[in-house]
């Protein structure tokens, strides 16, 4: 055990109020040792530590500052802080500090958005019936706007589906057709140079006929 890890034990024991022999026995310390370390936590035989942190909590230090004195665990000054106020008569405040030590910063909050806004003790929890009245709707409400417009939601994306399956058939369709011009156009060049063929055969034809005519005459 090192000389801090005695001293610390020195005021614990000193501080359940244990005689200087008992000390010296169980931390295997001199009276003297005892009696120094008891005067540099500012002790005497008869003031524990308990007393020495009222007492400086009398002469509002924080739990910090009241540590940082004592030499001791933060825990255990937290813990002189509310029997401090329980002394006091606070009992209830100290009830709630417990409840809230965790997180007091929104309480704190809380209290200081009241104090700003001057709003009274009464209207403070008539604020809160309405909150308690209103809430539980303005809950049910936002769930069911929720599940509407997921409901919505929903139905868009199979409009969306719908129309793009719309506009696929559109696109198929005009492709169809201008193949299908295009392939009219082909056939009506085809015909074109048909026809244009059958008329330069029928004027081949007509002038093959009209040739012997012609040589009868001449004889």
């Amino acid at each position: 055990m090192d000389k801090k890890q005695k001293e610390a034990l020195v005021l614990a024991m000193l501080e359940k109020g244990e005689s200087y022999r008992d000390i010296a026995q169980k931390a295997k310390v001199s009276p003297n040792t005892i009696k120094a370390i008891s005067n540099q936590a500012g002790l005497d035989e008869t003031t524990s530590i308990s007393s020495r942190a009222f007492e400086l909590y009398v002469q509002q230090k924080t739990p910090v500052e009241v540590a940082i004195a004592l030499n001791i665990e933060a825990e255990k000054a937290i813990q002189y802080h509310q029997q401090y106020f329980m002394l006091l008569g606070l009992t209830e405040f100290t009830k709630i500090y417990i409840q809230i030590k965790e997180n007091p910063w929104l309480y704190v909050n809380l209290a200081k958005l009241v104090q700003n806004a001057k709003i009274g003790e009464g209207e403070v929890v008539e604020l809160l019936k309405i909150a308690n009245g209103y809430l539980p709707r303005v809950r049910l409400e936002y769930d069911r706007l929720k599940e509407e417009k997921s409901s919505l939601q929903a139905e868009i994306n199979s409009w969306r589906t719908e129309l793009n399956n719309i506009a696929r058939t559109y696109q198929q369709f005009v492709d169809r057709n201008i193949e299908l011009k295009k392939r009219e156009d082909e056939l009506q060049l085809s015909i074109n140079q048909l026809e244009a063929k059958e008329a330069e055969l029928n004027e081949s034809s007509s002038r093959t006929l009209q040739a012997p005519h012609i040589e009868d005459g001449i004889s």
